[in-house]
């Protein structure tokens, strides 16, 4: 048995929906900037460094992820001189981190686009919602009180 929401409610919950997803990434968009530097983010950009070096993953170092990331932050490393200056290495991950921003916003349109397809809208909106509220998705908060030697400021 499926439930179907009546017309105005369904309109409701795609505005609803439609504000959370804003809101979120909007907040991200804010955090960019001033939100500490993550191990993960260097080991993601060593990766693309090291195969715009000409290295192939898994033959000519060890990579445990799967390289799709590294190859859409590839043409990062045309733009900035990352290996040349700091300056240019700080603004190439802050450009990365703005590619995965993207990356994300076209993540959650896909979870509603599936949902949408599979179910209806009501579906889609739902999916999406839940899908901005994943852990992984939202990132973890700092904690200065679990600062540990790998942060880097």
């Amino acid at each position: 048995m499926q439930v179907q929401p009546e017309p105005g409610e369904s309109r409701i919950l795609g505005w609803v929906t439609a504000a959370l997803v804003l809101l979120f990434l909007g907040l991200r968009l804010l955090l960019l900037g001033i939100e500490r530097f993550n191990p993960d983010e260097f080991e993601a950009l060593h990766g693309s460094y090291s195969i715009a070096s000409g290295l192939i993953p898994y033959r000519d170092y060890f990579e445990n992820h799967l390289p799709l990331l590294h190859f859409l932050l590839l043409p990062l490393f045309r733009v900035f001189a990352a290996d040349r200056s700091s300056g240019q290495a700080e603004a190439l991950i802050l450009a990365a981190r703005m590619a995965m921003w993207g990356m994300s916003a076209a993540t959650i349109a896909a979870c509603y686009l599936v949902g949408r397809l599979r179910s209806g809208h009501a579906q889609g909106c739902t999916a999406a919602a839940l899908f901005v509220f994943y852990a992984m998705l939202a990132g973890s908060p700092d904690r200065p009180d679990e600062a540990d030697a790998t942060d880097v400021r």
